[in-house]
């Protein structure tokens, strides 16, 4: 597991973009681009669609695609602001929208540790309201893991999901 970018092995990131899916919104194979990552790859660029990827994934879901409505958006923004505060994550900024979740933060656990236990809790919440169903997974597998190593880039993250992408939990 590397955490650190090649060269500067003694230093962490100063935060984490994550962004993950939710179930069924976004295959494989995706006109709008895709990648395909292997096990400790980073920032691949996007591939171009392919319908019959696509196909074969939609094919394969088990239950409708899952979309957020206001009640699920705002019960997975608590459930993420909250445990970020219990664990003491510095939460920059988060963004949840009908299809995917946008977050920046800064963490002693990795990336895919992080968004690990967002994924749950916010899944869990989400059954405690009673807006999904038990053994419903609301969230695609795994997700995107940024590594944000300068200042710059956490600023400039930040800035492009809570000015260009809208506003949060409208």
């Amino acid at each position: 597991m590397q955490t650190s970018r090649p060269g500067n092995l003694d230093r962490e990131p100063l935060a984490y973009f994550i962004t993950f899916r939710c179930d069924g919104t976004w295959f494989p194979g995706d006109e709008r681009g895709w990648t395909h990552k292997p096990r400790g790859v980073r920032d691949l660029p996007l591939r171009s669609g392919h319908p019959s990827l696509r196909s074969i994934a939609a094919d394969a879901m088990e239950a409708s695609p899952f979309v957020m409505e206001g009640a699920h958006r705002r019960i997975a923004d608590t459930a993420i602001r909250d445990v970020c505060a219990y664990r003491g994550w510095t939460l920059h900024a988060l963004n949840v929208r009908t299809n995917h979740v946008h977050l920046v933060v800064s963490a002693d656990p990795t990336a895919e540790q992080v968004m690990t236990s967002l994924k749950a809790w916010s899944t869990r919440r989400l059954r405690e309201d009673g807006l999904i169903a038990e053994g419903f997974k609301p969230w695609s597998r795994h997700g995107s893991t940024r590594y944000l190593w300068e200042l710059h880039e956490v600023e400039a993250t930040v800035r492009f999901f809570l000015e260009e992408q809208g506003t949060n939990l409208t």
